[in-house]
């Protein structure tokens, strides 16, 4: 039978890039805050997890938030003008008065 050689350098490797996220059609599920998930213009923001989250009045103008979790996040007043929302979860999130224009829904 035959048993593939796996090298300890090899899963070294492997493990730092899991740790920072990075996989192969793996979506990062990081929670809000985390190293790559701070909200702001222009941010890319796939799979970070907003839940319950205060932004009110953010700013995330051409924002990247596909696939985030916004479940019951504030996001009054919040300027989503190009943000890119396919596929994210606005479960009862209030988006009262937030700015939209040409956002990607």
């Amino acid at each position: 039978m035959f048993q593939p050689h796996v090298s300890r350098a090899f899963l070294v490797v492997l493990l730092v890039l899991a740790m920072c996220g990075v996989g192969v059609g793996v979506a990062r599920l990081a929670p809000a805050g985390a190293s790559g998930c701070t909200p702001g213009p222009g941010a890319y923001l796939v799979g970070c997890n907003f839940t319950g989250a205060n932004l009110t009045r953010a700013n995330l103008t051409g924002a990247n938030l596909t696939r985030a979790n916004l479940t019951r996040a504030n996001l009054t007043k919040a300027n989503l003008t190009r943000a890119n929302l396919t596929k994210a979860n606005l479960t009862k999130a209030t988006v009262s008065k937030a700015t939209v224009t040409n956002a990607t829904l």
